[in-house]
Formats: structure tokens, sequence, C-alpha cells
């Protein structure tokens, strides 16, 4: 299970906040994923083009810790295929 959602705050972008198709170019565009691991643990994650993945609890808000420093944590069984789909 993986889903994408982008929402883009450049004025100059033809896209439709939180809908595709949209500028995958656009700097200001905000990839707001969700998938699962092999366990079935949901992750939830914000990318940009300019900063990368940052993994997010189910109300919004950055983990305290995040998986980003371990390359072996179940949290990329799920941000890689999508981000193979969805990133850019």
């Amino acid at each position: 299970m993986s889903a994408c959602r982008l929402d883009c705050s450049a004025p100059h972008c033809p896209s439709t906040p939180g809908q595709n198709p949209h500028c995958r170019e656009c700097s200001h565009a905000a990839y707001y994923g969700i998938g699962q691991d092999a366990r079935g643990r949901t992750w939830r994650w914000l990318y940009t083009l300019q900063w990368g993945p940052q993994f997010l609890r189910r109300d919004g808000q950055p983990l305290k810790r995040s998986p980003l420093d371990n390359a072996r944590h179940p949290a990329w069984q799920a941000f890689d295929p999508w981000f193979a789909e969805h990133g850019a």
C-alpha cells in the first residue's frame, strides 16, 4: 500500500494543491506519502526535492527519532517503493 499527495506553495506553479498533475521540477513541491513495511506498520512522510524525506507521526508532526540515520530501518521498506513510483 502506498499513496501520494502533492501540495505546492509556489504562486507560479500550474498545479492545484493536493492534486496531480503537477510541476515535478518545482522546488516548492511537497509530497506527502504513506506506506506500509513488511510487518504492516504504517509510515508517513513529507518529501521535498530540496530536503528529501521527513518521517511523520499520524498527526503530521515529525517523529522524535527519525529513521534517516539507519539504512536498515523498516520505514525504508515503505518509502523506497513509493519513491520509485512518485519521487523525482
